[in-house]
């Protein structure tokens, strides 16, 4: 993907990579329903499903089946547009009680919209579908989790993002130290990433998934307190460019 609208940028200010405005893909093709059963199908343990909504409005119909924490988000992938937390009944983002009907709202103007902005571009993604999870709490009592994005190569790991909170991003080796490999266009510092206590069982568990497939493979791991939890295991070009080895 080099020329025309289909060409990979880097800002001048980082190292970030980005698709250029206007592609297809993958934003319109990230499936997290299906990224799910290919986690499952690799032996790893991923967040419950509770409901898939083919409309927001169907969350309205399903709202008293639901336990007092629960997370919404859409089927596609968008930068964490869209998502919903509730814990206890609140919602952790606007701190309040979790009120359903203005979260249908919201949900039904995202679509109408049809993606969302980053880094100065419009992306159209997939807002087919919404799914109603298990929220994930990590280790240390936190919500959102920091999840760590394992991006490997067989057993070989390329390279590791931990992200506590968007864009509080770091890339660390396998002993949790700052990579000297850094993807990241604005890296936070290592003192604001907090080693997970099972974390060379996390590494483990990206090299597991690896060995399974001799290419390229993104896994996204949670540290939560019932043990590791698998977001999301994708065949993803992060930066740009397939590793063979």
């Amino acid at each position: 993907l080099t020329e025309g609208k289909n060409r990979l940028l880097r800002p001048g200010e980082g190292r970030t990579i980005m698709l250029g405005a206007g592609y297809p893909m993958p934003y319109t093709q990230y499936d997290k329903l299906a990224e799910k059963k290919f986690a499952a199908s690799l032996g790893l343990r991923v967040a419950k499903v509770y409901r898939v909504l083919s409309y927001p409005s169907q969350l309205l119909e399903c709202k008293d089946e639901l336990p007092e924490s629960f997370v919404i988000k859409p089927i596609g992938s968008g930068h964490s547009v869209g998502v919903h937390i509730c814990r206890n009944g609140m919602d952790i983002k606007k701190n309040r009680a979790f009120n359903f009907r203005q979260v249908v709202e919201d949900l039904e103007e995202l679509v109408d919209v049809g993606g969302s902005w980053h880094n100065g571009h419009f992306f159209h993604w997939n807002l087919s579908k919404f799914i109603v999870e298990e929220m994930v709490v990590d280790e240390f009592d936190r919500y959102p989790p920091p999840d760590y994005k394992f991006s490997v190569c067989g057993e070989k790991i390329l390279f590791i993002w931990s992200v506590e909170d968007y864009p509080l991003t770091l890339d660390v080796d396998e002993d949790f130290q700052r990579s000297p490999h850094a993807s990241c266009s604005r890296p936070a510092p290592l003192q604001m990433h907090r080693k997970p206590t099972c974390w060379k069982e996390l590494v483990k568990t990206a090299k597991h998934a690896g060995r399974m497939f001799n290419m390229y493979l993104r896994v996204d791991l949670y540290a939560s307190k019932t043990g590791i939890c698998c977001d999301r295991a994708l065949f993803e070009c992060v930066r740009g460019s397939w590793v063979v080895s």
